[in-house]
């Protein structure tokens, strides 16, 4: 009996390394799929009413979960990719203006008088050749832009990726509910607060921020009416766009508005707008995020920033989702781990009495 109980502890313990071993290269196989894995989720989750829609209309799921990814690629993704591409395009053209040869001898005959009317009063002009530190400046931006091009090919397989799991996710969400439950260690109770509290977070997420990019196209209205840039309502609500792009985000619209100033000779105007955007329109979200996120789900602000800037680091720009989902689901879970030792505690208690 001992010899077999041995062996039995040891099969265990082999069968446990190896599940270890198996969830922790599987944990290596989705990493690089994080960001479309996280995109799927969210969208799932906040499109759950057209996927009940469609599955009334048509009786076979497979057929409704198709017509539902094909809405969500048509409505979200494809203008999505289109208007990244109508801003890539703008910002190329600006970087390539700023390489112009004939524009950079304008911009040092002006640096020379301006550092002519200095030396009269006995300010040194710091620096004997901006032009060729903005030509230095403008190759950088290239080669970063060219950069973030040649990962369109990694940026279009997290695309079909996403929309390959949106449509097994509307179609056999309820199989994978099923079986989660029947494998799930919480009872019906735990699991029903479970989901509450998962779903208000990923709702919380997107509500946030779509509520912050409006603030931003909001920001970015008044700085474009106040400097005088043409079609300030049409630059707004394109920053307010732009800013839901992960990754990218409002400079991609503000940083070809600065290139079109500079274009014009509107230095003063170029220089003011690209402090607004560098300092305030690219970097307010990360500030108001946790506090518009934390209050609607219900996460006190401290945690909600801990939780989104530790999930960046962690996950890269999907922890703005992710992180806050691992926290509410760790505090859920040791609250209901505390609520079964107490129960455990007070049924001990009544047996010994």
């Amino acid at each position: 009996m001992r010899t077999r109980s041995k062996s039995h502890t040891g099969s265990s313990a082999m069968v446990f390394a190896l599940t270890a071993g198996s969830l922790f290269l599987c944990a290596l196989l989705l990493k690089p799929f994080i960001p479309a894995l996280t995109g799927s989720l969210l969208i799932v989750t906040m499109t759950q009413p057209l996927a009940k829609r469609l599955r009334q209309i048509f009786s076979h799921r497979t057929t409704a979960a198709a017509v539902a990814t094909v809405i969500v690629a048509l409505c979200i993704i494809v203008p999505a990719a289109f208007i990244l591409r109508m801003v890539a395009m703008q910002a190329l053209g600006g970087l390539q203006l700023l390489q112009d040869a004939a524009w950079l001898d304008k911009l040092q005959h002006l640096i020379d008088q301006i550092r002519s009317y200095l030396s009269l009063r006995g300010i040194p002009l710091m620096g004997n050749d901006l032009p060729q530190i903005i030509k230095t400046g403008a190759g950088f931006l290239g080669s970063t832009f060219l950069t973030l091009v040649s990962g369109s090919v990694e940026a279009f397989t997290q695309i079909v990726v996403m929309l390959c799991l949106l449509f097994f996710w509307y179609r056999d969400s309820d199989d994978l509910l099923a079986h989660l439950r029947k494998t799930s260690p919480l009872n019906s109770g735990e699991e029903r607060l479970f989901v509450k509290y998962f779903k208000r977070t990923i709702r919380a997420s997107v509500v946030g921020r779509l509520w912050i990019a409006a603030i931003q196209g909001f920001l970015a209205w008044i700085a474009f009416a106040a400097l005088g840039v043409p079609g300030a309502v049409l630059l707004a609500n394109l920053t307010s766009v732009c800013a839901l792009i992960p990754a990218f985000g409002a400079f991609l619209v503000w940083l070809p508005v600065v290139g079109y100033l500079l274009a014009i000779h509107a230095w003063t105007r170029a220089v003011i707008l690209f402090t607004i955007g560098f300092f305030l329109l690219s970097t307010v979200d990360n500030l108001l995020y946790p506090f518009f996120v934390g209050a609607r789900a219900h996460l006190h602000t401290a945690k909600m920033l801990l939780s989104v800037f530790g999930g960046l680091w962690l996950f890269g720009i999907s922890g703005l989702v992710l992180g806050p989902l691992v926290w509410v689901t760790t505090e859920l879970l040791v609250a209901i781990c505390m609520r079964r030792a107490s129960r455990d505690e007070s049924r001990n208690a009544g047996d010994t009495l």
